[in-house]
C-alpha cells in the first residue's frame, strides 16, 4: 500500500541522516587525533642535536625533531619510572577532551620564551621558526594523559578479616559469661521465692507462731533489708498479677454469656421471620385464591345477568371477598410491622455485639500493657536482686577480711602483753637488787673511816645517783609500756 511504501521512505531518509551525522563525527575525530599525535610528536626534544659550546654558560633548549633514538630512551626512563612507583590503578574520566583552542592559548607564551632562547646552528631557517611554533609538553598532560589514580588497598580486606574475627571471638567471650551470671541469677531467685512460697504456706496451713518466727528468723539472716524489701515487691506483683488473671477470667466469662445471649437472640429472630415469612406466603396463597375465586365469580356474573337472585347472591359473595381481601391486607401490614420492629432489634443486638468486641479488644490491649509492665518490673527487680548479691558478696568479703584483721590484733596485743608482763618482772628484781647494793654500800659507809668515808661517799653518791637515774628510767619504761598497752587494748 501507499501509506507502508511512505513510511519506509521515511526510515530510509532518517537512516540516511543519523549516517551522515555518524561519519562526520568520526572526520572530525579522525582530525582531532591527527592533531593531537602531530603535537605530541613535535613536543619532545632532541638535546643529542645541540653542542655545547661554553661550559660556563648556562644551557638553553629549543624544541625540535625527536629522532627514534631519543624515543627510546624517553621510553625507557618513563618505563623505569613507572616500575619504581607504587601499582596503582588509575580511574577513568569519562568526560570530553579539552578543545583544541585552550590548548594552542597555552602554547603562546611558550611560543614567545621558545623565539626568545633560539640559536641558530645547522637546522636553522624555516625548520627552526616552525619547531619555535610548536606547544610545550606539559601542555598535553590533560589530553594523553586522562586516568585518575587509584591506590589499591590489599592489606585493608586482611586487616578487615582479623578485625572481624577478634571482635567475633570477644563478643562470644561477653554472650558466654552474661548466660553463666543469668543462669546464677535465675537459680537465686527462683530459690529465693521458693523460700517466701513455702513461708506463705506456712502461713496458711495455720503454724505456731514461735515456728513461723523460727523459721523467719532463720530466714532473715541471710537476708538484707534491700532483699526483703525486693522480695515484698515481687510478693504484691504476683498478687497483681492474680487479680488481673481473676479480672480476666472474669471478663472472659462476662463476654462469654454475652455472646450466647446475642447468639439466641439471633436464633429466636431468626425462628420469628421464620414464622412471619410462612404466614405472608400463607396469605399471598389466600389473596391468590381468592382473586381466583373473584374472577370466576365474575364471569359466572357476566353470564348470569338475567337472573336477579343470582346478582344479589353475587354482590354478597363480593363483598364478602373484598372483606377478606381487606383483612388479608391488614394482616400484611401487621407482619410487615412485626418484621420491621425485628430488624431493629437485630440491628441493636449488631451495635451491641460490636461494643462487645470493642470493649474486648481495649481490654486484651490493656491486659497486655499490664503484662508488659510486670515483665519490665520483674525485669528492673531482677537487676536490683543482682546488685543486692553483688553488695551482699561485697560486704561478706570485706568483714571477713575484718575479721582477720581483729584476731591478728588480739594476737598482737597478748604478745604485747607477755612482754610487759616479763619487763615488768625484770624492771622489779632489778629494784630489789639496787635496793640491796644500797644497804650493803651504806652499811660499809659507815663501817668505814672518815677520810676513806669522804672519798667512799662522793664515788658512792656517784653510784646512788647512777641508781637512781636507772631506777627513774626503768619507772619511765614501765610507764611508756603501760601506755602502749592501754593504747592497744
Amino acid at each position: 500500500s501507499e501509506l507502508e511504501r511512505e513510511r519506509i521512505a521515511l526510515e530510509l531518509q532518517e537512516e540516511k541522516k543519523a549516517q551522515a551525522l555518524r561519519e562526520r563525527r568520526l572526520q572530525e575525530q579522525a582530525k582531532k587525533i591527527e592533531n593531537l599525535s602531530s603535537l605530541v610528536l613535535n613536543s619532545s626534544v632532541d638535546e643529542s642535536r645541540f653542542t655545547q659550546k661554553k661550559d660556563k654558560r648556562r644551557e638553553t633548549w629549543c624544541p625540535a625533531v625527536i629522532s627514534r633514538d631519543t624515543r627510546r630512551e624517553v621510553s625507557s626512563t618513563t618505563q623505569w619510572e613507572a616500575s619504581l612507583e607504587e601499582p596503582v590503578r588509575p580511574e577513568r574520566n569519562m568526560g570530553l577532551p579539552r578543545p583544541f583552542e585552550e590548548l594552542v592559548r597555552e602554547t603562546e607564551p611558550v611560543r614567545l620564551r621558545s623565539s626568545k632562547y633560539c640559536t641558530p646552528g645547522k637546522h636553522s631557517s624555516e625548520n627552526l621558526l616552525e619547531e619555535c611554533l610548536l606547544p610545550d609538553a606539559r601542555s598535553l598532560l590533560n589530553v594523553t594523559n586522562r586516568r585518575k589514580t587509584q591506590v589499591k588497598k590489599k592489606n585493608s580486606l586482611a586487616n578487615e578479616s582479623q578485625g572481624l574475627q577478634t571482635e567475633y571471638e570477644d563478643l562470644l567471650v561477653e554472650y558466654e559469661t552474661q548466660r553463666i551470671t543469668k543462669d546464677i541469677e535465675i537459680q537465686c531467685l527462683t530459690r529465693k521465692l521458693a523460700g517466701v512460697e513455702y513461708r506463705s504456706d506456712m502461713r496458711d496451713n495455720g503454724l505456731p507462731a514461735h515456728q513461723l518466727n523460727e523459721c523467719t528468723s532463720h530466714g532473715d539472716r541471710n537476708l538484707t533489708p534491700r532483699e526483703s524489701e525486693a522480695i515484698f515487691v515481687i510478693k504484691q506483683l504476683q498478687e497483681q498479677v492474680q487479680k488481673l488473671e481473676m479480672e480476666k477470667s472474669s471478663i472472659q466469662q462476662n463476654l462469654d454469656d454475652v455472646i450466647e445471649l446475642a447468639s439466641k437472640q439471633n436464633m429466636s429472630a431468626e425462628e420469628n421471620y421464620a414464622k412471619i415469612y410462612r404466614e405472608l406466603v400463607t396469605a399471598r396463597e389466600e389473596a391468590s385464591v381468592a382473586h381466583d375465586n373473584f374472577s370466576i365469580q365474575a364471569s359466572l356474573e357476566a353470564i348470569k345477568e338475567n337472573n336477579v337472585d343470582s346478582e344479589t347472591e353475587l354482590l354478597m359473595e363480593i363483598q364478602e371477598i373484598v372483606f377478606e381481601v381487606e383483612s388479608s391486607r391488614n394482616e400484611i401490614k401487621s407482619i410487615s410491622s412485626s418484621l420491621d420492629e425485628l430488624y431493629g432489634s437485630f440491628a441493636i443486638v449488631s451495635d451491641t455485639f460490636l461494643e462487645l468486641k470493642t470493649f474486648l479488644t481495649q481490654s486484651t490491649g490493656e491486659l497486655k500493657s499490664l503484662m508488659d509492665n510486670h515483665e519490665k518490673i520483674h525485669k528492673i527487680m531482677e537487676k536490683k536482686i543482682a546488685e543486692l548479691e553483688t553488695d551482699k558478696s561485697t560486704m561478706l568479703s570485706q568483714s571477713i577480711y575484718l575479721h582477720k584483721q581483729i584476731q591478728e590484733l588480739q594476737l598482737n596485743l597478748q604478745d604485747s602483753e607477755r612482754v610487759l608482763m616479763e619487763r615488768c618482772q625484770q624492771q622489779h628484781l632489778e629494784k630489789v637488787e639496787y635496793l640491796s647494793q644500797i644497804e650493803n654500800l651504806e652499811k660499809e659507809i659507815w663501817s668505814l673511816s672518815s677520810i676513806s668515808l669522804a672519798k667512799e661517799k662522793e664515788t658512792l653518791r656517784k653510784e646512788l645517783e647512777k641508781t637512781k637515774m636507772k631506777l627513774k628510767e626503768s619507772d619511765f619504761k614501765l610507764k611508756n609500756a603501760i601506755q602502749d598497752k592501754t593504747k592497744l587494748e
